[in-house]
């Protein structure tokens, strides 16, 4: 039977869009994406505490149980605009620390728990 048609891809549409002024990317939908590298309760209770922190300071916070790589887990951060990538990871919480990634610069820092108000 014959037929014709005609597909956009949709990125390639919201490209367009963006360049020509009519759609804009506006701040960050949220502020942190707390990414836990190990299954270990006592990290993932870290995780959430510190989203609860980061919530009770006003923040949109995405807690991550490590479902996904770290690969797409960043991948998807980026592309939902997140501001900052904090990784709980087993090495950086036995220093009483978490990495924090700046995803603008994508410049990754240590920071200490306790600037997030977590006792070590």
């Amino acid at each position: 039977m014959p037929a014709s048609g005609f597909a956009m891809g949709i990125e390639r549409l919201l490209e367009v869009l963006e360049q020509r002024g009519s759609l804009k990317r506006g701040l960050p939908q949220v502020d942190y994406y707390v990414y836990v590298l190990s299954n270990e309760r006592n990290h993932l209770m870290l995780g959430y505490k510190l989203a609860g922190n980061l919530r009770a300071r006003g923040s949109r916070v995405i807690v991550d149980t490590g479902e996904k790589s770290l690969r797409s887990a960043l991948e998807y951060a980026s592309k939902i605009n997140v501001r900052y990538f904090v990784i709980v990871g087993p090495r950086e919480v036995s220093q009483g620390l978490v990495k924090v990634r700046d995803m603008s610069s994508w410049s990754e820092r240590d920071v200490p728990l306790t600037e997030f108000g977590i006792n070590a």
